[in-house]
């Protein structure tokens, strides 16, 4: 994951968020769902 590392995970969570702005609460669901993936990666870097 070296090179998925380079990109800064939290610049795709808000690419993601951009793109399914659907509803505060759904954004929200989502958020929490990519931090959680942002230090899963990031443990495993």
């Amino acid at each position: 994951m070296k090179m998925g590392s380079r990109l800064p995970w939290f610049v795709m969570a808000a690419i993601m968020m951009v793109l399914t702005d659907s509803d505060l609460n759904a954004m929200a669901d989502k958020f929490m769902l990519i931090i959680l993936m942002g230090f899963w990666m990031k443990s495993r870097d």
